[in-house]
């Protein structure tokens, strides 16, 4: 079943969002899709104007990208979203060294 979230399923597992992210440390967070992003980043700006630059979420890197979901509809976005993950590897890349 495809649909967005609920606001109650959503407020329901931010707080274990939230402690997963406290206990794994990531060096990067990839939000994959518009529902991801808007929750995380707290915004309602599209997935065209999250993607493509770096934004944070308590202090990571934060980087959008496109839903797995989407890429099956639209296969010419692929490119894309192997932009984003190069985008990704680089930036990890940088803070291994």
């Amino acid at each position: 079943w495809n649909r967005d979230p609920s606001g109650q399923e959503v407020a329901a597992c931010r707080a274990y969002l939230d402690a997963q992210i406290h206990a794994v440390k990531p060096r990067v967070i990839c939000l994959l899709g518009r529902i991801a992003a808007h929750h995380v980043l707290n915004t309602d700006d599209s997935l065209a104007d999250l993607r493509g630059r770096w934004h944070s979420y308590h202090g990571i890197p934060v980087y959008v990208s496109h839903h797995p979901a989407y890429l099956l509809r639209a296969p010419q976005r692929k490119k894309e979203a192997w932009q984003d993950l190069q985008a990704i590897m680089a930036c990890l890349s940088r803070h291994t060294k």
